[in-house]
C-alpha cells in the first residue's frame, strides 16, 4: 500500500454513516483501493483513535492536492449570453 503514498485523498466523511470517501489521481491506485477496501478500514480504525470507519467509497481519479483547496483562487470560467442579433 506504500505505492498509493501521495495518490489518494480523504475527501469526506459521514460520521453517522462511517463512510469515507478518497479520490485518488490515477485509476489504477482506485482500482488497488477498491481491492484493499476491508483491510483499509481495519487498519484505519486501529490507527485513528474514536474512529468507526464502516465503508470505504472510492470517487472517480482527480488530481490530488498536496495543500488546501485552491478553488477560491482559480474561479469556473463563467458562460457568456449570445449577442443579441443586428
Amino acid at each position: 500500500m506504500h505505492e498509493l503514498a501521495g495518490r489518494v485523498q480523504a475527501v469526506a466523511y459521514d460520521t453517522e454513516t462511517g463512510r469515507l470517501d478518497v479520490v485518488s489521481d490515477l485509476p489504477e491506485a482506485g482500482t488497488q483501493l477498491r481491492w484493499s477496501v476491508p483491510k483499509l478500514i481495519a487498519t484505519a480504525n486501529k490507527r485513528v483513535s474514536g474512529a468507526n470507519f464502516r465503508a470505504l467509497h472510492v470517487l472517480a481519479p482527480a488530481p490530488v492536492l498536496a495543500g488546501p483547496a485552491t478553488a477560491a483562487a482559480d474561479p469556473a470560467p463563467q458562460p457568456t449570453a449570445p449577442a443579441a442579433p443586428e
